[in-house]
């Protein structure tokens, strides 16, 4: 892996923990293969907006997935965690999806422009994508930085479904 690819990796790691809260212990393999993953599929490109719906307050085997947008791609890694542990987490592989197989876009819970300043709205956003059969809503958490960044994606997914 090139050193550029390597720092990319990296900047992936500290993304994900960032966009959400959830805690390491002492297995982190499947983390570090996620981010790892994520940097080869992006290679040069940059990463517009990540995020994950890892939840480790279940308290049983669940789903889980690290979804990031490239200017061209989709990158989805799919878990599986048992228990409710992040310990026993299983990197289940990565799948790519171009941008332009975007099919729907909804955008709700914005909030009101009135009285902001350019810099601080919007506070809170989100969108719902579908991707074939496929259809999440982002951020998965409604706190967080997450609001603005997905109000960024926005207008680049607008432009998708035109593609």
């Amino acid at each position: 892996m090139s050193e550029n690819l390597l720092a990319v990796a990296s900047d992936v790691c500290t993304r994900i923990y960032e966009a959400g809260d959830f805690d390491f212990v002492d297995n982190r393999f499947w983390y570090d293969l996620a981010s790892s993953q994520i940097a080869l599929i992006a290679g040069d490109s940059k990463i517009l907006y990540i995020d994950h719906d890892i939840n480790t307050a279940h308290s049983d085997n669940t789903t889980a997935k690290i979804v990031a947008f490239t200017e061209d791609v989709v990158i989805i890694v799919d878990l599986t965690f048992s228990a409710g542990s992040t310990r026993n987490g299983r990197n289940l592989g990565a799948r790519v999806i171009g941008r332009r197989e975007l099919s729907a876009f909804t955008v709700s819970d914005v909030t009101n422009a009135i009285g902001y300043t350019q810099d601080d709205w919007p506070k809170k956003a989100s969108v719902t994508v579908t991707y074939g059969d496929e259809t999440f809503t982002l951020p998965f958490r409604s706190y967080g930085p997450a609001g603005l960044q997905v109000a960024q994606l926005a207008g680049g997914l607008a432009k998708d479904l035109n593609g």
